[in-house]
């Protein structure tokens, strides 16, 4: 990767505000916009930005002023211009905000200062220091995104599930299908990587399906989540999860939770949160809940003992472990003989 940085000072009418930002993606299939776009945009792009809660930042830089301890880094906008202009790669909603609140400082008809306006807010946004990143192409973009993954996606500052999602999504094209140099570049797991990337594969499987795409919006992109990380039973066997397709299989099973996770007839969600998707996780592995939930029965109205099955499974687990051939000690034998006591009074009344 051949990339140059540097610090330059620009004014604050020179800083595009990027209308492809991650923050501003809300899972629709938008178009890319084209360098030529972008200024055009300008004016849309800071009301979206506005809508991802910008007036602490306006308030901060009101009364602190517009400090520069991390730098605002931008490329250079490709398009023909009196004025050189540059396209915010990283740093849109301070910037977003500082433009907010110097149009409230100005007549808007005019674009005369108020003679109340900050005198020193004034100037700063004359010259303010930001890093240039200078480069082909493919390389500025391959920067970009590892810079908004450190910074949001395993960083401080981080997006939403679905954001965060949509970044690893076009960082495991471009890197060569590989979730352990993604996951290396963004500062995660590779199984973590791989997890929100399977969980975005989904959300969009819903989105382009013909009768539950209109319903599918990314505030219920925790389900998927939960869904793509939840036991093999139920994303694998009764969801039929096919990892070379990233999507779901079966198609019966399917609607059966977009029909849980949208509104009925009565405005009504069955499932509204991932503990609800857990416990959907474990109706499947219980033979007469499954049912019950596969012919319509609604997950709060299914009577079972779901923690059964878990309990078994660790019986077992402590059954296979005594078969193990073990030779235990003095402690261990008088726990066993405990043990023993409690199973007689246990199973005595069963009889």
């Amino acid at each position: 990767m051949t990339i140059k940085t540097k610090e330059i000072s620009v004014a604050l009418d020179q800083l595009m505000l990027d209308p492809n930002n991650y923050r501003l993606d809300e899972g629709l299939d938008t178009e890319e916009y084209s360098d030529d776009q972008v200024v055009s945009l300008q004016d849309e792009t800071k009301k979206r930005l506005r809508k991802s809660n910008i007036a602490e930042l306006e308030a901060s830089i009101r009364i602190n002023g517009f400090q520069e301890v991390d730098r605002i880094v931008v490329r250079e906008l490709k398009v023909t211009s009196d004025l050189c202009n540059y396209l915010v790669v990283e740093g849109n909603r301070r910037t977003a905000a500082f433009k907010s609140l110097m149009d409230q400082m100005r007549n808007p008809e005019t674009g005369v200062y108020y003679s109340d306006a900050s005198r020193e807010l004034i100037e700063k946004s004359k010259n303010i220091k930001v890093i240039l990143i200078t480069g082909d192409d493919e390389d500025i973009k391959g920067f970009s995104h590892r810079l908004m993954g450190i910074r949001h996606v395993s960083g401080p500052r981080q997006w939403g599930g679905y954001q965060s999602a949509k970044l690893i999504d076009d960082m495991f094209s471009s890197e060569g299908r590989d979730y352990g140099r993604v996951a290396d570049l963004l500062g995660m797991r590779p199984n973590e990587a791989k997890q929100k990337h399977e969980a975005y594969k989904a959300f969009k499987q819903m989105q382009n399906d013909p009768e539950f795409g209109a319903k599918s919006n990314t505030r219920i992109f925790s389900l998927f989540v939960e869904m793509v990380t939840s036991h093999s039973e139920f994303k694998n066997n009764w969801l039929g999860w096919d990892s070379d397709a990233a999507k779901f299989t079966n198609k019966e099973h399917l609607y059966r939770i977009y029909h849980a996770i949208t509104k009925n007839d009565d405005g009504i969600v069955e499932i509204k949160n991932p503990a609800d998707m857990r416990k959907a996780s474990l109706v499947v592995r219980n033979d007469f809940a499954r049912s019950e939930f596969e012919r319509g029965v609604a997950l709060d109205d299914i009577e079972v003992d779901l923690e059964a099955d878990k309990r078994e499974r660790r019986i077992r687990n402590f059954i296979n472990f005594l078969h193990g051939g073990y030779e235990f000690g003095e402690g261990e034998i008088q726990a066993l003989v405990d043990l023993k006591t409690l199973l007689a009074s246990i199973t005595e009344d069963d009889e």
